[in-house]
């Protein structure tokens, strides 16, 4: 075999279980796939993210709000106010908002249907974003959603309420 040949089978090998790690076939998605799913949700939406910074994702969600869908959103307690993201104007408009000390990665589950994990989640449509990607494995989706709702009850997740929302704002986002 010849070193490339070797080299590429190697790095084939070592992928392999990184491609099955998120329950397999993911499907990539553009913004307007996570839209729509947002817009079709039902039964409730979650998502987690550090920043959200998409016109077009916020409208969803607040649309979706409005329809009586529950949606809950997590973020890092230091990006609520974060000028450059709707966390602040979606929490004051009453959609569930919730702070924790750190978000790690752009994740949303829909309806414990579908999973979507990737940026486009939250952030507008760039070229130099990662894939973001669909799954609807019924096992990963619900250990997706668990996982999403044991952040949303932890004992440093606090509700951003309206009223605390406002507080925020006129101290200049100190506690």
């Amino acid at each position: 075999m010849k070193p490339f040949s070797l080299l590429f089978f190697a790095a084939l090998i070592l992928a392999l279980p990184f491609s099955t790690a998120q329950g397999g076939k993911g499907v990539v998605v553009d913004q307007k796939s996570i839209v729509a799913a947002i817009d079709d949700a039902a039964l409730e939406v979650i998502l987690a993210a550090p920043l959200l910074r998409s016109p077009s994702v916020a409208r969803a969600l607040k649309n979706t709000y409005e329809r009586g869908v529950p949606v809950y959103m997590v973020t890092a307690s230091s990006t609520v106010l974060d000028p450059r993201s709707y966390w602040g104007s979606l929490g004051l408009a009453g959609l569930n908002l919730f702070a924790v000390p750190r978000v790690r990665g752009y994740e949303l589950v829909i309806d414990g249907r579908v999973y979507f994990s990737g940026p486009l989640v939250a952030l507008p449509p760039t070229a130099r974003h990662t894939p973001t990607y669909r799954y609807q494995d019924a096992a990963l989706v619900k250990e997706k959603r668990r996982q999403l709702a044991l952040l949303l009850r932890s004992k440093s997740a606090s509700r951003m309420k309206p009223a605390a929302i406002v507080t925020l704002m006129l101290r200049g986002g100190r506690k």
